[in-house]
């Protein structure tokens, strides 16, 4: 989860990359084009459009799948930290380089999101009683009955 998205998005846009060079016959000039109207000139130059949406969902997916499990297994905050850390550069080259401008989104996506953290936090504290309520993570072959009696 944290390479496989950000893989994704730069093959296609390795994709757009080549369909633009069999365009131009693999020249450097940029006026060079095999299309014979505007729009599809504009459709194979601007880049795709940049999916807010699905990029927003899958960060809420890692935070609550992180919350979730991290209970049981702590790795997973420096992972979820890495995965965030890739996501940003990655989104802001694609978003800077290659992307077309995104539409433009007001705080209402933010704000309506907000109300998921209370649930991912009650998601955490679930997960956290479920994984420590469970004898076999917590057993030790130290403090067993048989080492216990020889102190």
């Amino acid at each position: 989860m944290v390479f496989t998205p950000h893989i994704s998005n730069w093959m296609f846009q390795c994709l757009s990359g080549t369909k633009r060079c069999l365009d131009r016959n693999c020249s450097c000039d940029e006026r060079h084009t095999k299309k014979l109207t505007q729009e599809d000139y504009e459709n194979i130059n601007l880049g795709a459009e940049f999916m807010f949406e699905f990029r927003y969902s899958n960060m809420l997916t890692v935070l609550s799948v992180t919350f979730l499990y991290s209970g049981g297994m702590p790795i997973l905050y420096p992972v979820a930290a890495l995965f965030f850390f890739i996501s940003y550069w990655v989104d802001k080259c694609l978003l800077l380089r290659c992307y077309r401008k995104p539409i433009k989104f007001d705080e209402r996506l933010a704000r309506s999101t907000l109300g998921f953290f209370k649930y991912i936090l009650i998601l955490h504290i679930i997960g956290f009683f479920i994984m420590y309520s469970l004898t076999p993570i917590l057993q030790n072959s130290f403090l067993s009955e048989k080492n216990v009696s020889r102190f």
